[in-house]
This record gives structure tokens, sequence and C-alpha cells, in this order.
């Protein structure tokens, strides 16, 4: 399904979070046939953790990235939400969620979501994660 809230994204489901590490896109092909002219992103998502902690694992796809690159997911989470609260079998309600992305020799990292489900209303969704401290510094000056 292509959802579109901020940027277009073909969302896919596969079967195993071994799948999304293994998935590559083949841009001749893709662009063969015109994906471009939808989207230029693929989520592909999976039931399952690499990290032991988290309901899914997702991985960001698009022509220009290389092979072996875990790009950061958060910006399509609002198109995944979207694309689980439009599946026939999610109840309305609030639900909660984890998901998270990487491979055993990159960067892992954990996404938290909770949307809310509710009949002729718009789904509202909070997302979070831990903030990683990537560096310290000072600026002195007189």
């Amino acid at each position: 399904m292509v959802v579109n809230v901020d940027t277009p994204t073909l969302i896919i489901p596969v079967t195993k979070p071994e799948h999304v590490l293994a998935a590559s896109l083949n841009a001749e092909r893709w662009a063969d046939l015109f994906g471009g002219v939808y989207t230029s992103e693929l989520f592909l998502f999976a039931p399952g953790s690499i990290t032991g902690s988290s309901e899914f694992h997702g991985r960001l796809l698009n022509p220009n990235l290389p092979r072996d690159v875990f790009p950061p997911i958060g910006n399509v989470m609002p198109e995944f939400i979207a694309y689980l609260a439009e599946q026939q079998d999610t109840a309305a309600g609030t639900h909660t969620l984890s998901i998270d992305r990487g491979s055993s020799g990159t960067r892992k990292s954990i996404l938290h979501a909770e949307f809310d489900k509710k009949p002729g209303k718009e789904v509202k969704c909070r997302i979070g994660g831990n903030v990683i401290k990537m560096g310290v510094g000072e600026l002195l000056y007189s």
C-alpha cells in the first residue's frame, strides 16, 4: 500500500526480520516499473525484532541507498502508523507498538509509538524513542 502523510511511501509487509535485513532494491528494475512515479521510498517491516525488545523490525529503502545501509526510520513512522490503522483487523481504540531498525553490524535503535483509532476521526499518533548523545563540547569566549 502506498501511504502519504508527509512523503509517499510504499509499505511492504514481510514475514521475518531476517528478510528485512537481507532486502535490497534493484534500482534499474524499480525504474522499469515506473516506481518513482508513485514513490521513491519503500518501507519494509516484519513482526519480530532483532533487539529482542520490540514488536516489529523495519527498514527504509530507496534507489539511492547502497545495499547495506540502514537509515533512520522515524520520518516514515506516520506512514507506517497510517498503514496499521487502515488494516481491517485493527480495532478502534489506543494501540502501542515498538519497532527496531538496524542490523547486528550497525547501530540499532528502537522507536515507540502509540496511536488512537476512532471511527470517523483522524488517527492521532505519538512517536518517541531514546536520545543518544553523539558528542559533548564547550564553547569558550572572552
